[in-house]
């Protein structure tokens, strides 16, 4: 998931989501493409969040580059004496 965005799956839906894009509703319901999230209380009501779901994106570790959705880094060939 990009910076600033939690993994998210609930086994139908999956994806990312910011925790500051979520809004509270009544009903333990999502529109459609949105995820919901519980938010359990002891001795008080539980409330219910529904967050934008964004896609993953495939990112590579410093140093190596994407090629055909694999991570690939070029080692210099040394000479060994």
């Amino acid at each position: 998931c990009p910076e600033g965005t939690n993994s998210y799956s609930n086994g139908n839906l999956s994806g990312c989501i910011d925790f500051s894009e979520g809004y509270e509703v009544s009903e333990q319901e999502c529109p459609e493409g949105e995820g919901l999230l519980s938010q359990l209380s002891l001795g008080g009501p539980n409330k219910y969040f529904c967050y934008p779901i964004h896609d993953k994106i495939q990112v590579c570790p410093e140093g190596y580059t994407k090629t055909d959705d694999k991570c690939q880094i070029t080692i210099p060939a040394t000479k060994k004496d």
